[in-house]
């Protein structure tokens, strides 16, 4: 009975141990398949993501820079506009100041071949529009005088040379008792001009023979204003003009619609 009981309890106490050690085995078997199935599949995507990570990372580095790089050229393309444009404007312009010296020097070049500017006409006037940045004006142009001479003069207007300065419609009429050569001449002028950067003229060719220098004659007193008009003469300006009968530039512009101070010889100007 005892030897029954003895072996009643030994099973007793084996069978706690097992189901202990069984226990133990099932856990380990479930955190073993817990990795297998959720830690370990995750570390797995983490190490594949990592490179991935590294390489949007970068990608957004690179982003960031040409970003800055992009800012910075944009900034220095906005400051270097203003340089740019009179760079532009100085290559293919001409000075607005320049204009009344142009006409000056066609009657200068026709005083020098024997031939006469018979007319002047201005065909049309720039336009006035805020902010543009180039202003056309058209010159209708009538030269009177021997054939040969004529076209001496046309050789000699060196101001062909600058880009804002077009001759056309050039023709020449065989008239009694003198040859007219008649022309257009457009203008393309602009404020933004440099005159330090734009085209100069080239020097005229001389002669072998150099024909003795003239000698200067005093510049001819404006003459007096007829019937409430006068006639403006060669190294007259707007303000000149202004100050000799005591009238305003603003004035003088107002009643003669002009929208700038350029004036030229031959042109009538009201005076009110």
């Amino acid at each position: 009975m005892n030897a029954i009981t003895d072996l009643i309890e030994n099973l007793r106490n084996n069978l706690i141990s097992a189901l202990a050690i069984f226990l133990i085995v099932v856990i380990v078997i479930g955190y073993l398949a817990f990795s297998m199935t959720s830690i370990l599949p995750q570390w797995q995507m983490r190490s594949e993501l990592l490179p991935q990570v590294a390489a949007a990372e970068l990608q957004v580095t690179q982003a960031a820079q040409s970003s800055s790089t992009n800012i910075d050229t944009l900034r220095a393309q906005i400051e270097s506009a203003p340089t740019r444009l009179v760079e532009t404007a100085s290559s293919f312009l001409v000075a607005d100041a320049k204009e009344a010296q142009i006409l000056d020097n066609l009657y200068q070049y026709a005083e020098k071949n024997g031939v006469t500017v018979a007319g002047l006409q201005v065909q049309s006037t720039p336009s006035t529009t805020e902010g543009e940045l180039y202003s056309t004006r058209q010159f209708r142009v009538d030269i009177a005088g021997p054939l040969p001479q004529l076209l001496t003069f046309l050789a000699d207007v060196r101001e062909t040379q600058l880009p804002g300065f077009v001759l056309t419609n050039v023709t020449i009429n065989q008239q009694t008792p003198t040859d007219v050569l008649a022309m257009d001449v457009f203008l393309y002028t602009s404020s933004y001009v440099d005159a330090a950067l734009a085209p100069t003229l080239a020097a005229p060719v001389e002669s072998e023979a150099a024909a003795p220098e003239a000698t200067p004659t005093p510049e001819a007193q404006p003459e007096a204003v007829v019937n409430g008009r006068y006639e403006v003469r060669r190294g007259d300006t707007l303000l000149s003009v202004s100050l000799q009968h005591n009238v305003s530039m603003s004035a003088l512009k107002s009643a003669n619609g002009l929208t700038d101070n350029t004036i030229f010889p031959g042109q009538e100007l009201v005076i009110p």
